[in-house]
């Protein structure tokens, strides 16, 4: 089916809801460590349960109440800053959860460069891509995030951004990228930019911090795939308010599947 809306529309787009795709994460880790201090388990679940978050630019600000212009530039940043705070926590729930899954796991360290994303980089080169290729979408949605961050300046380079490393291949090209903006968020150099009215340029942060959270979550499944090919064990799933259990789903029918609508998580449609 060709898709005429953006890959992550969660209305017309054959992905999943992004918070439904993390709840589904979630529940694989609960199923392959079913023990009470899964923490890896909450970081995707709490990720999952984020619902709104509301911020007041002008909160002790008094002054903004002398001029209607400002009253109004203030309310449309409130707004739109309320959905970008809103998508930044998201992102940062689901990225705790993939390094939390990454100090799990025992992989070799990368020979080329230092750091445990660079480490993964290299294990996903070495030991999914040679037999796998990326999973349904992914290189669809990379593609989405670099068209997105050429149109907003205050990202940076792409040169730079899209620099590709020697560790990395096509399954970690994505997580390259979303590395450099997560580091952009942990060491104060993220820039919040201004609603569209007040911005010289179209501000696409939104999508460019979903997708970032997208190519997180599909990263991860990429990584548990190399260590659970030939897992036998299944996860199971609810799909009504009774939250009566189906029929398991093997785990690695699971992995391949989850971001994707019309496979329902149970493995019986086409991949």
């Amino acid at each position: 089916m060709k898709y005429t809306h953006s890959i992550i529309c969660p209305t017309h787009g054959p992905l999943i809801d992004l918070t439904e795709h993390s709840y589904y994460l979630s529940r694989f880790f609960a199923c392959e460590n079913p023990s009470h201090d899964n923490y890896i388990y909450y970081w995707f679940q709490i990720a999952s349960g984020i619902i709104s978050i509301e911020y007041q630019s002008d909160r002790y600000d008094d002054s903004v109440f002398q001029c209607r212009p400002t009253m109004e530039y203030e309310e449309e940043k409130s707004k739109f800053h309320s959905k970008l705070i809103k998508a930044l926590t998201t992102f940062n729930f689901i990225w705790g959860g993939f390094e939390a899954f990454l100090n799990s796991v025992n992989i070799p360290e990368c020979p080329y460069q230092g750091g445990k994303i660079n480490d993964a980089s290299f294990w996903l080169l070495k030991n999914y891509d040679p037999d796998n290729v990326p999973l349904r979408y992914y290189p669809q949605v990379v593609e989405y995030l670099k068209g997105l961050i050429v149109k907003n300046s205050w990202y940076g380079d792409p040169k730079v951004l899209f620099k590709k490393k020697n560790c990395e291949g096509a399954s970690a090209e994505g997580i390259s990228i979303v590395y450099k903006i997560r580091n952009k968020l942990a060491h104060g150099d993220f820039q919040f930019s201004e609603p569209e009215e007040w911005n010289s340029e179209k501000p696409l942060d939104l999508p460019i911090i979903n997708s970032a959270s997208r190519i997180v979550l599909l990263t991860t499944q990429m990584m548990l795939s190399t260590f659970h090919q030939n897992s036998e064990f299944l996860i199971d799933v609810y799909h009504n308010e009774m939250e009566e259990e189906e029929e398991g789903v093997l785990a690695n029918i699971f992995l391949k599947t989850i971001h994707m609508k019309t496979d329902s998580v149970n493995g019986n449609d086409k991949l």
